[in-house]
């Protein structure tokens, strides 16, 4: 649950993770919503497990892809940055992956991490295709875009962990496309200039559907695992901040 105070300063900035809402690509909020929230018209809705589970694995799927795929590489938390122009738009990179020049002394950013968390079934309804490949979700593809226009890095990796029993990790890297980017932007001052601050509603739409898979399109999870859920209770009530030895985020 964020505190009042970062309500308050996540209202003056548009995100990564809300880009595709105002491009009408989302299938978790729409641009009337988002425009709701930035005015303050609405509460900011409650963090639901799934997202609390992602929050608390991040780091370990983080960790587990960079001692696979890049070790070399100095794997940070990075505090957000904005827009070199436009200071409404701001982007919070999951983590940013660092080379080490001039014999390790210094630290030079080359790529971002953008890490996700799905279920099954998200992954067979929300277009994820086969890993190293340019087939996922357009949303997330938002998001990578924005992020690495703000930091300017030449590539932003989307990390996505499948819950489906095996702890597939598929990986998934987004490279510069500036005809792109520029789309995100004027739709961001679009919607920030002309709806925000001439407190103007868009007109509301539909959230974009995911298609529902065929059941038999979905792993089904182990037998132990269904029982586990049966009998345990998750702990997925802590606040973002809070970590398990009880130390805060840094970020």
């Amino acid at each position: 649950m964020m505190t009042e105070k970062e309500i308050k300063k996540r209202r003056r900035y548009i995100g990564g993770s809300e880009i595709a809402a105002i491009l009408g690509t989302s299938p978790f909020q729409t641009a009337a919503g988002l425009y709701d929230e930035k005015l303050g018209l609405v509460e900011p809705k409650p963090s639901s497990d799934a997202m609390l589970t992602g929050v608390f694995l991040e780091d370990g799927i983080a960790r587990l892809w960079h001692h696979r795929k890049c070790p070399e590489l100095r794997m940070l938390r990075e505090r957000p940055k904005l827009h070199p122009e436009f200071r409404f738009m701001r982007a919070s990179p999951d983590r940013i992956l660092h080379a080490e020049i001039n014999y390790g002394c210094t630290l030079a950013p080359v790529e971002g991490l953008e890490i996700k968390c799905i279920s099954a079934y998200s992954e067979a309804a929300g277009g994820w295709g086969r890993s190293g490949s340019q087939d996922y979700p357009d949303y997330y593809r938002a998001q990578c875009a924005w992020n690495r226009m703000i930091f300017d890095l030449p590539v932003w990796n989307l990390i996505a962990l499948v819950a489906d029993g095996r702890y597939t990790i598929k990986h998934y890297t987004y490279k510069a496309d500036l005809a792109y980017e520029k789309s995100l932007r004027d739709a961001a001052c679009d919607f920030w200039f002309n709806n925000v601050k001439k407190r103007v509603r868009p007109a509301e739409a539909p959230k974009k559907e995911r298609v529902a898979p065929g059941t038999e399109n979905i792993p089904q999870a182990p037998a132990w695992m269904v029982q586990a859920e049966r009998n345990v209770d998750h702990a997925t009530t802590f606040d973002k901040k809070e970590t398990l030895d009880g130390e805060d985020d840094k970020q």
